[in-house]
C-alpha cells in the first residue's frame, strides 16, 4: 500500500476500500490552513497600515484646521488657540489680583508709615 491513496484504507484483506474520514478531515483542516495563513498575515499587515493612516490622516486634519484658521479661511477655532486665549484671560486675571494686592500692600505701607509719623 506505499504508492496508494491514503484516504483509502482497506479495513480487511480482502474488503473493498472505504474512504478514511478522519484522513480527509485532518488533510482538508491542513489544506484550508495552508490557504487561510497568508490572507490573515494581510488582514494583520492591512489592520496596521490602516491605523498609521488614521494616526497620520488625524495630524493633517489638525494641521488644515490650523492653517485654515490662521489664515481666516474657517471661523472654528482650534482647540490650541482656545487653550492659548483660555491662558493668557487667566494670566490677565492674575496681573489684575496681584496689582490690587500690591495697591493693598502699598496702602497698607502707607498708613503705617503715616501712623509711625503721628
Amino acid at each position: 500500500m506505499s504508492g496508494e491513496n491514503p484516504l483509502l484504507v482497506d479495513r480487511e484483506f480482502r474488503a473493498p476500500k472505504e474512504l478514511d474520514l478522519f484522513a480527509l478531515e485532518t488533510k482538508s483542516r491542513k489544506t484550508i490552513s495552508e490557504l487561510i495563513r497568508p490572507v490573515i498575515a494581510d488582514m494583520d499587515i492591512d489592520r496596521r497600515k490602516m491605523a498609521e493612516v488614521a494616526v497620520t490622516m488625524g495630524g493633517f486634519i489638525e494641521r488644515v484646521e490650523k492653517l485654515e484658521y490662521m489664515l481666516k479661511v474657517s471661523s472654528k477655532k482650534p482647540k490650541v488657540f482656545m487653550d492659548i486665549e483660555n491662558k493668557f484671560a487667566d494670566i490677565k486675571v492674575s496681573i489684575a489680583q496681584n496689582r490690587q494686592e500690591l495697591k493693598n500692600t502699598i496702602l497698607n505701607v502707607s498708613e503705617r508709615q503715616a501712623m509711625i509719623k503721628d
